[in-house]
């Protein structure tokens, strides 16, 4: 089984092939700074900006990638569902 949390740099390269947990790919993010990118399951979740948010707060970093995470989920699901 793949692991869903994928960490690019700005070029676009990838960084990690997969990681487990959100924490882990918002770390990288800290290391790598300005324009890493974090997708989960394909989908953009978190962008580093200027302000490298990452570097200070990885926690943070990844609670906002899991929100995104889930509202792609339930989006997608209520596509394929519909929305009740």
């Amino acid at each position: 089984m793949a692991l869903p949390w994928k960490v690019y740099t700005p070029k676009p390269r990838l960084l990690a092939a997969s990681c487990r947990f959100p924490e882990d790919a918002a770390a990288l993010v800290g290391l790598y700074g300005e324009g890493t990118t974090i997708k989960y399951n394909e989908r953009v979740v978190y962008r580093e900006t200027s302000l490298n948010i990452a570097a200070n707060n990885h926690r943070q970093v990844a609670e906002i990638a899991r929100g995104a995470a889930r509202q792609h989920s339930a989006e997608a699901y209520g596509r394929v569902h519909g929305n009740s």
